[in-house]
């Protein structure tokens, strides 16, 4: 009598394969397609196990986009301005290549290790010129909304109408309305789309961030500097 061979021991789930396979989900279908009934299937296990690992949906998104933040690097000197300008390129860069991710923001808050890394370099340069923490709170925010709102924006963009149809579109659309139906005004705001749709992504996101530090820099000497020996304060006292 032949004794039947004894099936191979499937792998102890783990949380890191959990989220691996959800991020590779949702760069391949969308972030709707990132369910944890889909995720039991993708990775061939009962729910049961996936629920031992990750308790619940929002857990899991929370976990993958702190796992796509692994993947930053934050640069150590130069003028505030320019220090927080490279962190959101660079957090620019790193959702551009994954644009589907970017969604990540917009379901979960970042509050992971690799979160925590981002926010703490981001704050430091904003610190040392002397914004307070409020401020420094409210401008982290501001920035990254922007950055990663232009970012997922742009690659909606990218997988619709090329810029040459868009172009076409409005051309005619906006002589359409020159034919006097419409006023002045009207015209000038198909010209500022046809703009729009004509700019790189590039050149939309630089003139942007440019002008958000340069309100953040003219806020400045309204800050609080209770707290601390910041630059703010001694360019202030001399």
């Amino acid at each position: 009598m032949v004794t039947p061979l004894a099936s191979p021991a499937r792998k102890p789930l783990t949380t890191a394969a959990v989220v691996a396979a959800a991020r590779k989900l949702i760069e391949a279908r969308g972030m709707a397609a990132c369910s944890m009934r889909a995720l039991v299937g993708a990775l061939g296990v009962q729910a049961p196990a996936l629920y031992r690992r990750i308790r619940n949906k929002d857990e899991l998104l929370a976990l993958v986009l702190d796992d796509v933040m692994g993947g930053m690097t934050f640069p150590s000197d130069g003028a505030w301005q320019e220090q927080l300008a490279e962190i959101m390129r660079r957090l620019r860069a790193l959702f551009a290549r994954r644009p589907a991710l970017a969604a990540l923001f917009a379901h979960a808050t970042p509050h992971g290790p690799h979160a925590l890394r981002f926010i703490e370099a981001a704050t430091a340069p904003l610190r040392r010129a002397g914004f307070s923490d409020a401020s420094a709170t409210f401008a982290i925010t501001a920035l990254t909304t922007y950055t990663i709102g232009l970012t997922f924006l742009s690659a909606s963009r990218s997988r619709g109408p090329s810029h040459r149809q868009m172009q076409a579109t409005l051309r005619r659309a906006r002589d359409a309305a020159g034919n006097g139906q419409f006023g002045p005004d009207t015209l000038a705001a198909y010209t500022v789309l046809e703009g729009t749709h004509a700019a790189s992504a590039e050149a939309l996101f630089e003139f942007g961030l440019r002008h958000m530090l340069a309100g953040l820099a003219a806020d400045l000497p309204i800050q609080d500097f209770h707290h601390g020996d910041t630059e703010a304060r001694r360019h202030a006292d001399s």
